[in-house]
């Protein structure tokens, strides 16, 4: 009786070791890789930064076409994002929406630190990281490095 008892709970343990680490590799993923800086460039989805994420100001261009400034406080980064239900995929090949970040409160070319961009298809896209150490405002604009055409407001 005592070997089918040991075995028993070692089968237990076994099984419960076997099976433990599957559910604590779940909540990595939702977990951040990054932080402030080390976030500048990189994917908020694969850094774990968009859960939770919030939109901290946003702009409509047309209907069906709108773009925000997302910003995590977990990864302490913001991103733009770009919603396109209204141009076809061919109609929309030149516009863009950027994150711009910027050394100081003016949005001018002396503060101007550089951008990421991603092109705005049909449906929704998003562009990669910027710290908020930074000043940062989401753009549209006709060209991935082009000037701005609207933009939200610098946070």
């Amino acid at each position: 009786m005592h070997r089918w008892l040991a075995r028993t709970l070692l089968a237990i343990v076994t099984l419960g070791i076997l099976v433990a680490p599957t559910a604590l590799d779940a909540s990595p993923a939702l977990a951040a890789w990054c932080n402030t800086n080390s976030c500048t460039g990189k994917d908020p989805i694969a850094m774990g930064c968009a859960s939770g994420a919030q939109t901290i100001d946003s702009f409509i261009l047309v209907p069906d076409f709108y773009v925000e400034l997302r910003y995590s406080a977990t990864c302490n980064a913001a991103w733009a994002r770009v919603t396109n239900h209204w141009y076809s995929n061919n109609a929309s090949q030149n516009l863009f929406v950027q994150i711009r970040g910027y050394s100081c409160s003016a949005a001018n070319s002396s503060c101007f630190v550089g951008q990421y961009s991603q092109q705005a298809l049909f449906g929704t896209d998003y562009t990669d990281m910027f710290s908020f150490a930074y000043w940062v405002r989401a753009c549209d604009t006709n060209w991935p490095t082009g000037d701005p055409l609207d933009c939200t407001a610098q946070h």
